[in-house]
This record gives structure tokens, C-alpha cells and sequence, in this order.
């Protein structure tokens, strides 16, 4: 005769966890977009030759997955050699691909940027 033990959980908290887990995960996201794309200004900064109108640099955004990117909207420093003003936006979100994949996207889509 074989005896065994039974476990019940009476306050089976799992999607309450894990709800919590992906919170804090998306976060994490938040801030490293944030630290990411401070330090790609940061680099664009050290060589000054490499500034004109600091459209590009004002245009590096980040985004979440299913969010709007941060900024969603930039422009140039002051008007170019030309005296045109010199803007963009980005609009959307970042495509979302499940909320078992987290991601953060930094990047920008001014044309000249390498």
C-alpha cells in the first residue's frame, strides 16, 4: 500500500506574477531605450564636425514594443544653410510580436543617418 502527499494551493498567485514580471520587464525596456539613446547623442556630441543642424541627433527616439516612440516628434536645431526648418515626426508604434518577446527599438529615420 502506497501513500502520497497531496498539495493544494489555495491562493495560486502565477498570473498575478507573471503580469507583474512582464510590468517590470517592459520597465527595464523603458529605461534602457532611454539610457541608449542618451548615450548615441552623447557620441554624436564628441565630434562637433559631425553636427550641422542637430536634426539627426534630436531625431534619435526609442520605442517599446506596442508603443509610440519617444520622441514622437523632432526638429533641427535652427533653420539650415539654406533657411529652411528642418523636422519629422514618427508615428505608430512599435510592432508588437507577443508579450513573450519584450523589446526596446532605438534607432532614427532621418535619411543620412549611417
Amino acid at each position: 500500500m502506497s501513500k502520497g502527499i497531496k498539495v493544494t494551493i489555495e491562493d495560486d498567485r502565477t498570473k498575478e506574477i507573471i503580469k507583474t514580471t512582464h510590468e517590470a520587464i517592459l520597465i527595464g525596456l523603458e529605461a534602457a531605450g532611454i539610457q541608449a539613446s542618451s548615450i548615441a547623442k552623447v557620441e554624436l556630441q564628441k565630434d562637433p564636425s559631425r553636427i550641422d543642424t542637430g536634426l539627426l541627433r534630436n531625431s534619435i527616439a526609442y520605442a517599446v514594443v506596442g508603443k509610440s516612440a519617444i520622441p514622437s516628434t523632432y526638429s533641427a536645431d535652427g533653420p539650415d544653410k539654406d533657411g529652411n526648418e528642418r523636422t519629422g515626426s514618427y508615428s505608430g508604434t512599435a510592432p508588437d510580436e507577443g508579450e513573450d518577446k519584450p523589446y526596446v527599438m532605438i534607432g532614427t529615420n532621418v535619411e543620412y543617418a549611417v
